[in-house]
């Protein structure tokens, strides 16, 4: 069978694959038949074992993405999804499954909350302007994050990023973002790549 090597740890010596059945298998470097290691966005060809992958033989190498999908880890905990989201530089592409979107979300609000507390106590905050300062500061570092996650949650539930612009809608974008942010995963690979870990 042939599938997409999602992850692989080279601390643990152990991975994921996404088989085109639309199954994960797990496998560990000993079952690599090919010379070279394999790594995330790989194609292989393997012999699942019930929930195992052996016999692996890596196909194309990509060396990273494939098709410029990103590639992310099964599950991480929320912190590693903000920071995961937070850090990805100029990735738009891929999917985002709901625990991804919301820790983010979750996340950056705690954030801006903190980076409101210069405010608090202040009755006329506006005479200081030092004191928005931080707010606009963290407001500002968190619209990359917030658009790529949304855009690529998009990707999840199978709708172009472009519908993002519907978000800028007063109001209705709002709802929209909502109900997008709750929509169930799509369980199969559509054009953005294969379904992210457990929706």
């Amino acid at each position: 069978m042939r599938g997409l090597v999602l992850e692989f740890d080279r601390m643990s010596n152990s991975g994921l694959i996404s088989g085109d059945d639309g199954r994960r298998y797990r496998f560990v470097a000993a079952e690599l038949r090919s010379s070279g290691s394999v790594r995330g966005g790989d194609t292989v060809d393997f012999v699942p074992a019930g929930d195992e992958a052996r016999e692996i033989f890596v196909l194309v190498a990509t060396g990273g993405s494939e098709s410029g999908v990103t590639i992310v880890p099964a599950d991480r905990s929320l912190w590693g999804w903000f920071v995961f989201v937070f850090t990805m530089r100029g990735e738009w592409k891929g999917r985002a499954r709901r625990k991804e979107y919301w820790a983010f979300s979750l996340f950056a609000l705690l954030i801006l909350l903190v980076a409101c507390l210069p405010l608090a106590g202040y009755d006329e905050a506006d005479e200081n302007w030092g004191l928005y300062l931080p707010l606009v500061l963290v407001s500002l570092a968190m619209v990359p994050g917030s658009i790529k996650v949304l855009i690529r949650r998009l990707h999840d539930v199978g709708l172009s990023g472009w519908f993002y612009l519907a978000t800028l809608v007063p109001w209705l974008g709002s709802l929209f973002s909502l109900i997008v942010a709750l929509i169930p995963s799509q369980d199969r690979t559509n054009r953005w790549g294969p379904p992210a870990a457990p929706r």
